[in-house]
């Protein structure tokens, strides 16, 4: 992810996209969209993988510890975030709102997927410390996205009308309870006609890959972003065969091939050279240092409440301060609003 990022900057606006020659020559508009279409539906399938992994049964389990310490490592940084806003007076083009909201969920959400794999690769999936670092990550991501969701449509609703960001809201949960009770026990009852042993035909993958697109659409055209709908689509999934099958065969083709496209549209789209003078430096890396403050005080001091050893409480938090790709959709959707 780091090599794709500094590919796109590298080409981008802040150091050989200086030249229009260059930009013209290597990325002429018509490849910027093609490229940002791919990119977008790497994005989508990207979400829709995150909701399948996320196994919901592991929130029912969940301790109070893991959920305190899920509330306290968003809303410590979230708050912080939002209180930052003021920062911005007059800089902003969208209504303050929804500013504030996108300022929260940027500093307090979680990459769930990296955590993950760094759980696993150290070997602390059984252990306490992976449990309790698993379910509060998972209810964190699931918060964000929601968050985020509504973020988005009070930008898309203009807060110029209650009753547009009302429809929007309602319409999202609507959108939320139809894939309940009406997607799932459809995918349920699908799955049980395949007799034992056989593997799912491409036509029922197809078939889940189109539910993909169709609701990210669904919830584009209903003013959230499409990504929730995606995301949402992959949390009704049942775990089991089904969501094991749709992994082996999405998982490896949207990490390597879709995924650097998305990563190098954002380095492209990023400027480094518009952050100049003292003030904006100090300003960029206080924003650094307070969102890794908020997450590791709030999931630390939590810890230690619940008399967790400070050793092992210390480790939770760094964990809960894991970065990754989510906050980068979190903050390209956020300048796609404002644009």
């Amino acid at each position: 992810m780091v090599m794709d990022m500094q590919g796109g900057v590298i080409l981008g606006p802040s150091i050989l996209g200086r030249s229009a020659n260059f930009s013209a020559t290597i990325f002429p508009l018509r490849s910027i969209m093609v490229l940002e279409t791919l990119a977008n539906v790497g994005l989508l399938f990207f979400l829709f993988i995150v909701g399948v992994e996320m196994d919901h049964g592991m929130i029912r389990k969940t301790s109070q510890k893991a959920m305190v310490i899920a509330i306290a490592c968003m809303s410590l940084p979230f708050h912080i975030g939002s209180s930052t806003t003021f920062l911005f007076n007059g800089e902003t083009q969208v209504n303050h709102l929804s500013f504030v909201v996108f300022m929260g969920v940027a500093l307090s959400v979680i990459a769930f997927r990296v955590l993950a794999r760094i759980i696993a690769e150290l070997k602390l999936l059984n252990t306490e410390i992976g449990k309790i670092a698993m379910s509060a990550a998972m209810m964190n991501d699931i918060c964000a996205w929601i968050l985020l969701a509504l973020a988005v449509a009070l930008v898309e609703s203009n807060s110029s009308s209650t009753l547009a960001s009302f429809y929007v809201i309602f319409s999202s949960i609507g959108f939320v309870l139809m894939l309940i009770f009406v997607v799932r026990p459809g995918i349920e009852w699908f799955i049980h006609r395949i007799p034992n042993g056989e593997s799912f035909s491409d036509y029922h993958i197809c078939l889940i890959l189109t539910g993909v697109f169709v609701c990210g659409f669904i919830t584009d055209a209903i003013g959230t972003h499409s990504i929730f709908g995606a995301f949402v689509f992959g949390l009704i999934i049942p775990k089991g065969p089904l969501a094991t099958t749709l992994l082996e065969k999405l998982e490896d083709f949207v990490t390597t091939l879709l995924l650097p496209l998305y990563f190098a549209i954002s380095g492209l789209r990023t400027d480094i050279s518009s952050v100049n003078g003292k003030g904006d430096y100090g300003f960029f890396i206080a924003i650094i240092v307070l969102a890794c403050v908020g997450k590791v005080a709030g999931t630390l001091l939590i810890a230690l409440y619940y008399k967790m050893p400070f050793r092992e409480a210390f480790v939770l938090a760094l964990l809960m301060n894991t970065k990754g790709l989510t906050e980068m959709v979190v903050l390209n959707v956020g300048k796609d609003q404002k644009d």
